[in-house]
């Protein structure tokens, strides 16, 4: 069973030693490779650059560089590829981003028309492994799934060799994407991506924001005054159950959104048999 997390770039030297602390703790599950956020516009390009250097040379772990297409020329967004070739970045993961404003996507006059071009660039340039977004509920911005399955196709020709789904909160959801994947003869990994749900006014602002379904089922499990220990066990039961499921559904790989903490991913980890020896 291979296990991989995200993280975000910390805004504070405060934030930088937490997540540090947390990253330290997460290697001892021995994930196949982390990831980090390159923030809407680029706007946490060189904090994105900074803790991925550290990630890769002083922890020592795989790290799969975000890169997006917003807001950045063609030569601007190559710097940033040349930049993490220098520090030893093997794996990017090429998107074509978000705007800032939540806005319908706008590529810059001089720069990559979108992650397939990016990809292509990647590709024909460097030795880079390409890591892709997927959506088992299709992107906010698509017509349709059908779009969006047409499209990870194109990401996958053009190069991208493992893509990492957005997060669901109805595991069905997964198993039925894969299933149309299958048919439309799609044969990378496609890795179910995990949401920690650290409160239900967030999971619910984030499932609406990014235009995923909430099973009824979902709102039930925190529908009272719960106190925090009682939302926290609540919040880790679900993720077990979810991972539980996927897993024998026949998945060997997840991502966990770890939201820059640990405490939750390794409570689920050691309860699927994935953790030895935990600081």
């Amino acid at each position: 069973m291979n296990v991989s997390f995200e993280f975000f770039p910390p805004t504070s030297s405060k934030l930088k030693d937490k997540l540090i602390a947390n990253i330290e703790r997460l290697k001892f599950i021995s994930p196949n490779f982390v990831s980090v956020t390159y923030g809407a516009g680029g706007s946490t390009r060189d904090r994105t650059h900074k803790i991925v250097n550290h990630i890769i040379n002083d922890i020592r772990l795989r790290t799969a560089a975000h890169l997006t297409c917003i807001g950045a020329t063609k030569d601007q967004i190559n710097s940033v590829i040349d930049g993490y070739i220098d520090i030893g970045v093997t794996d990017i993961v090429a998107l074509r981003g978000d705007m800032p404003d939540m806005e319908n996507f706008q590529a810059h006059p001089q720069g990559y028309s979108g992650s397939v071009e990016l990809i292509e660039y990647i590709k024909q340039n460097t030795h880079i492994n390409v890591f892709v977004s997927a959506y088992p509920e299709k992107h906010p911005e698509s017509k349709s799934l059908r779009t969006d399955i047409d499209l990870l196709k194109e990401k996958i020709d053009a190069g991208a060799s493992k893509a990492i789904t957005q997060f669901a909160l109805d595991t069905s959801r997964y198993t039925e994407f894969r299933e149309q994947l299958q048919k439309s003869n799609i044969e990378i990994p496609v890795i179910p991506g995990i949401m920690p749900i650290k409160s239900l006014k967030g999971a619910t602002n984030m499932a609406k924001k990014c235009d995923i379904s909430i099973p009824s089922e979902f709102i039930k499990l925190f529908d009272s005054n719960l106190s925090k220990s009682e939302h926290k066990k609540i919040s880790t039961e679900f993720i077990i159950k979810q991972c539980s499921e996927l897993i024998k559904e026949g998945f060997d790989r997840l991502h966990f959104y770890t939201l820059n903490d640990s405490e939750i991913i390794i409570e689920v980890c050691a309860s699927l048999g994935l953790t030895n020896s935990i600081n």
